[in-house]
């Protein structure tokens, strides 16, 4: 079911801390978003998952960050209407619905710094090439990993 979506002023922006998927996951910025997510939950979820993010890093040490809500659809191209078929309130209910962010509140949201390797199901659902380069990716990942545990 779908969320409602957040009051018409603004959005309440807080990192959404998970200690696993924090150390084991993807960077928001990083290449494995654009190769193997972006696919999953659409162009316009991942360009707001990277803003929010890039937001929340510009943010340092402070803990929320609270976003004009129709400033915040425009500058991502996605209009300003606000309503619940509105293009922003369909990517925030995607990047809830795919686990990325979290409803802490009416008008606040969490969201994570980091994403999990994709599902099993959802990896399966790809182009085969994306399936290929995938299974590449973790073993390059795999053997960073072990380089870097190597040199401690």
């Amino acid at each position: 079911m779908s969320q409602p979506p957040p009051p018409t002023d603004t959005l309440q922006i807080t990192p959404w801390v998970d200690p696993v998927v924090d150390e084991r996951g993807y960077p928001a910025d990083s290449l494995y978003v654009d190769l193997f997510w972006l696919p999953v939950i659409g162009p316009s979820a991942t360009v707001l998952f990277r803003r929010l993010n890039l937001h929340m890093r510009m943010l340092g040490d402070v803990e929320s960050r609270e976003l004009g809500f129709e400033v915040l659809s425009g500058s991502l191209g996605l209009g300003r209407g606000v309503n619940r078929n509105a293009p922003l309130p369909r990517a925030i209910d995607r990047c809830i619905r795919f686990g990325l962010g979290k409803r802490t509140g009416p008008d606040s949201l969490a969201v994570r710094r980091f994403v999990s390797p994709i599902s099993a199901h959802h990896l399966s659902g790809l182009p085969h090439v994306l399936q290929e380069l995938h299974a590449i990716y973790l073993d390059e990942s795999t053997a960073h990993s072990q380089r870097s545990l190597d040199r401690v």
